[in-house]
């Protein structure tokens, strides 16, 4: 699927949490040659669901908020702080009771994505 996503379109990570575990992580998932941008909240000073977070992602990826889609699953923290930032939310939520008020985009599995970009 990112192998798929990347031939189309600029992707970027934006994470909550200490730089070195995080990048970590990422290293060791084989994911980090798939991304154009990575932030770490740690390295950024701010974190989600600050919007500045995600506006500085787009800034780095030379894109225009409105014009994005950021793919989260956590409600608080991605999708808020998405909408707060002007970027189309994509939720991964198993749970159609949770934040029943939220009328944009869920997807059960990251495999839906290629279904909807």
């Amino acid at each position: 699927m990112l192998k798929y996503l990347k031939a189309k379109y600029k992707l970027g990570v934006v994470t909550n949490g200490y730089s070195q575990v995080q990048r970590e992580k990422i290293r060791v998932a084989g994911l980090a040659d798939y991304f154009d941008d990575i932030i770490v909240s740690e390295e950024a000073g701010i974190a989600k669901p600050d919007p500045r977070v995600f506006l500085i992602s787009c800034d780095n990826l030379g894109v225009k908020p409105e014009e994005s889609v950021f793919v989260g699953d956590y409600y608080p923290n991605d999708i808020a702080g998405a909408i707060s930032a002007g970027i189309t939310p994509i939720w991964i939520c198993n749970s159609p009771d949770a934040y029943r008020e939220y009328t944009g985009i869920r997807i059960s599995s990251l495999k839906e994505l290629m279904q909807i970009l």
